[in-house]
């Protein structure tokens, strides 16, 4: 407060870490598109038409999420490529499904000891259909939200017997 008083600049990743305590449902900025596997890229140029948020894609079949191409990787599709293809060759098929009400902190902990870069929000932390997904948080989703430097982020490397 002294400081802010006599005028000088401080960082927001300095000021305070009380953004760990809020729930993941108040970080969701961006939107999920939910794309089956058999299906086309219509519904996301159709929403890349009418929105600027660039959203997380979800790839379903029969009921079940396969994977989640993440926003920063949807710029780079080709929509000429099937789903299929988008499957295999980007999205993240490892994630972690958590509570629309979990704490931030407590999320990026389960996201770091997971290894996997997405977290999946649903409602109640479980998922059993994809159309409960209210949306997705990655690593560089969270960075924003933090400003806190990218390798405090980083998920940990899996420890092997000679580590």
């Amino acid at each position: 407060m002294k400081l802010i008083r006599r005028g000088h600049d401080i960082p927001d990743s300095l000021q305070t870490n009380m953004y760990l305590m809020y729930k993941v449902k108040e970080f969701l900025r961006r939107p999920v598109i939910r794309i089956s596997i058999h299906g086309d890229w219509k519904r996301l140029e159709r929403h890349l038409a009418r929105e600027r948020r660039m959203p997380h894609v979800a790839i379903t079949d029969d009921g079940k999420l396969l994977g989640i191409i993440i926003a920063e990787r949807v710029l780079k599709l080709k929509y000429d490529m099937t789903v299929k293809d988008a499957l295999e060759q980007a999205a993240e098929r490892r994630y972690v499904v958590v509570s629309s009400h979990d704490r931030l902190f407590d999320v990026m902990a389960r996201l770091r000891d997971s290894g996997a870069s997405v977290v999946v929000v649903t409602a109640t932390g479980e998922l059993h259909d994809p159309k409960e997904i209210k949306g997705a948080l990655t690593w560089s989703d969270i960075e924003r939200i933090s400003n806190l430097p990218r390798p405090l982020l980083m998920s940990r490397t899996p420890h092997t017997a000679d580590s």
